[in-house]
Parts: structure tokens; sequence; C-alpha cells
């Protein structure tokens, strides 16, 4: 049986389709359904910004990681995602009560001679888009540890080292 290698994530600027290696046009030129990547993680906060042509656009702020249809890993602190998958995340983190959302999507291209560029994405949720709260998981977890009695003082000469 071979060995499985852990993916390495290559640290990128901002994590997009385009930067992990996805073409959309792809689909245009198979005439088909192309499988672009994967793309998940948490959500912390999403922030409209300034491009140099003056057009606002949303940028997303978190962890996310990125793996592409070879099997390439990458991750960045800053997501740009398509308009759909974009308003989803949105519309979940305004729903949060304050704590990030985890997420993840399957992302492929589909030929759209509706639409102006000639392709659209689709996608496939692989986890539940949720409130995700880290630190009460780690508590959580932490928890299960049994922890030594704090209350009363430690008889050092009982005291495993």
């Amino acid at each position: 049986m071979p060995e499985k290698t852990e993916l390495v994530f290559t640290p990128i600027a901002q994590l997009t389709i385009k930067a992990i290696g996805g073409d959309g046009k792809k689909a245009i030129k198979d005439e088909k359904q192309v499988y672009m990547g994967r793309i998940y993680g948490e959500v912390s906060e999403i922030k409209i910004k300034e491009a140099r042509s003056g057009e606002t656009y949303k940028l997303i702020l978190g962890e996310f990681r990125g793996v592409n249809a070879a099997g390439e890993g990458f991750e960045s602190n800053k997501l740009m995602l398509p308009g759909t998958l974009l308003e989803q995340l949105e519309a979940k983190l305004k729903t949060a009560d304050g704590n990030a959302i985890k997420f993840g999507y399957d992302i492929f291209s589909n030929p759209d001679e509706k639409s102006t560029i000639g392709y659209s994405y689709a996608y496939k949720q692989i986890i539940k888009t949720e409130a995700h709260d880290r630190l009460q998981a780690m508590t959580a977890e932490v928890s299960a540890a049994p922890m030594p009695m704090t209350t009363k003082a430690v008889d050092k000469s009982k005291a495993k080292a």
C-alpha cells in the first residue's frame, strides 16, 4: 500500500480560484463541467475595500485553504469568492453572533452561453456553513481531560514528577 504523504500548503497573499490554478474558461474549451478545486476555512470578517480603479469589492478575512484539481495546497488569511458564495458566507456571518463561521466547498466551472464571460461557477458544499467558536470547541476538548485537584495543597512527597 502506498504511503500517504501529508499535503503541504503554500502561503499566498490572497486565495482566489485563479490563484490556486482554477481556470473557468476550461469549461468552455472542454464543453463540460470542470472541477477547479476545494476551498475551505473560517471567516472572521468581510471588509469592503476600494480597488485602484475606484470600484469597491468585498474581501473575506480569516483563515483559508485551497486545494486545486492537481492536489496542490495553498493557504491565506484573505479570500475572494464569486458572488453567490460570497453572499452565502456574508449572510451566515451576519447571524453568527460575533463568532467566525466555518465552510467548505468544491468549486466547478460550467459552460454558460447566457453569461458574458461564457461560463459560470457551481459549487458543492462539503461541510455545513455555520458559526464556529474555536475557543468553545477547544474548551470542550480540554475539559474532557481530568484536572488535578487544585483546591488542596499537594503533598510534594507523593507528587509524581
